[in-house]
């Protein structure tokens, strides 16, 4: 990686006159057995990188706006790497929208994510956990262990945010079309097997899961705010309040009252919307 600019800085090594270097340079074989007969006093990394810039190894210009910027970090040491590492996924892994993702979810993956990261084999255990998880919820909402199936529901969530901060942290997209669509449809399933079985089979009360699931779809398009987004674009806050309401026995009464919660938060921040423009 190149940086442009004429002034000195001791950070960086200069390699002509109007740029500097950052970064790593992945040699071959060749260019470091072509140094091997170095004298002792001069320096192995100018060198090499001299070697490199003569074999004309492909580089990234960057410019100087992000020198002062500060968004290049000097990784000197291991402890360095992991530090940044942890840094950028701590970040990332708090990108998301949703109250149990961000609060919860969010703090776990961090700190795990590192030790998966490190290996390739356990990202693909990882990703096919995630998909055995949520066809077991599924399996156990149809059969009706409606709260086994909402248990299990929120670690099939946390694995596939894991899966996506991995999929970002490998510079690819968090999912595919087809991915995202199966995964939600799968969960909408689940849901809505759970709220079938719980009301005795009664078309008129699975109203009360289908109003629940589309305000939460719409709330993806229309809440902006951040408050508005974590409430109404959670799929753990749903299976939590699953859990709590199966628990007392309630849940048809229960998410009566949270979609007429949803609605109102949905007009809520559309208003605040139209007067703020």
């Amino acid at each position: 990686v190149t940086l442009d600019g004429r002034d000195e800085n001791s950070i960086f090594e200069r390699i002509d006159l109007n740029s500097y270097w950052t970064g790593i340079a992945m040699l071959g074989a060749n260019s470091v057995e072509a140094i091997a007969s170095l004298p002792a006093e001069w320096s192995i990394n100018s060198s090499l990188l001299r070697r490199a810039l003569q074999d004309s190894i492909v580089h990234r210009s960057l410019k100087q706006d992000v020198i002062v910027a500060k968004q290049l970090c000097k990784i000197s040491s291991t402890v360095d790497a992991e530090t940044l590492t942890k840094q950028l996924l701590r970040g990332q892994s708090s990108h998301v929208d949703g109250l149990i993702e961000k609060n919860i979810f969010a703090p776990i993956i961090s700190w795990v994510m590192p030790i998966i990261w490190k290996f390739p084999s356990n990202a693909i255990s990882f990703r096919i956990f995630a998909w055995l998880s949520l066809s077991i919820t599924l399996g156990l909402a149809i059969s009706g262990f409606s709260f086994g199936a909402a248990l299990i529901s929120l670690i099939s969530i946390f694995t596939f945010q894991a899966c996506g901060l991995l999929q970002i942290a490998n510079n690819k997209r968090e999912f595919g079309f087809s991915d995202a669509n199966i995964m939600w449809s799968l969960f909408i399933a689940a849901f809505l097997a759970v709220f079938w079985n719980l009301s005795n089979a009664r078309l008129e009360n699975m109203f009360c899961g289908l109003i629940t699931v589309g305000l939460a779809l719409l709330a993806t398009q229309i809440a902006r705010s951040g408050w508005g987004r974590n409430l109404l674009c959670s799929p753990g806050l749903l299976a939590m309040l699953v859990l709590v309401f199966i628990s007392l026995d309630w849940l048809l009464h229960g998410f009566m009252l949270v979609g007429l919660l949803q609605l109102g938060a949905l007009i809520f921040i559309r208003r605040n919307e139209a007067s703020s423009h």
